[in-house]
């Protein structure tokens, strides 16, 4: 049956389009360093969700399903981790040489898709519930590819949308509200992975 793939293309949408940290991340180095410095996180965000979903889906998730309490360890680690990048950017000083300032590297955004829960759970997710028993090895590269497409979708569209805010308040002052109104998401989005179930 062919139509696998519709429900789970509209799964994949919702879930790398809509506001979380990745997408808050970019937005924000958009807007403070412009759009080539959002192409190491994008890259980060595309190997380390594709290595993902390929390890879930060549059977790790057995092991994952049964030790519940490594996704709590993940949480956690997660969540501290956010915390420290949403202090990075509320802290972060408006600087007009983009070549000179420091947004997060390939090596720090690829760390945190490595311990991000909802990552494993969205990989977990299109494991057992989208993936067709039949053909499933061609199902889930089909999937990595249409994942992959959609991340650089999604992460280029709030990394322009960040940019162009950055055109329209160019002061110091509206510069910190953006970076704090950022960093506030962010500890919004860690405190919804640690409460809500």
């Amino acid at each position: 049956m062919m139509f696998w793939f519709i429900p789970l293309v509209i799964f994949l949408a919702v879930a790398i389009f809509s506001p979380g940290p990745n997408n808050v991340i970019a937005m924000s180095v958009g807007f403070n360093y412009g759009f080539k410095r959002v192409i190491p996180h994008l890259l980060a965000v595309v190997v380390g969700f594709s290595i993902m979903l390929f390890v879930v889906g060549i059977g790790i998730k057995e092991l994952i399903l049964k030790y519940q309490s490594a996704f709590e360890v993940m949480k956690y680690l997660c969540s501290f981790y956010l915390l420290y990048l949403a202090y990075k950017i509320a802290t972060s000083k408006p600087n007009l040489n983009t070549n000179e300032a420091k947004p997060i590297t390939f090596k720090e955004s690829l760390l945190f898709q490595v311990i991000n829960p909802k990552s494993w759970i969205a990989a977990l997710s299109i494991v057992t519930i989208y993936l067709p028993k039949d053909n499933f090895l061609a199902a889930l590269f089909i999937t990595i590819i249409i994942s992959d497409i959609l991340i650089v979708l999604a992460i280029s569209t709030w990394a322009v949308l960040g940019k162009s805010f950055n055109k329209i308040f160019k002061s110091e002052k509206t510069t910190k509200i953006f970076n704090f109104s950022m960093a506030i998401l962010l500890v919004v989005s860690v405190l919804m992975i640690l409460f809500v179930e």
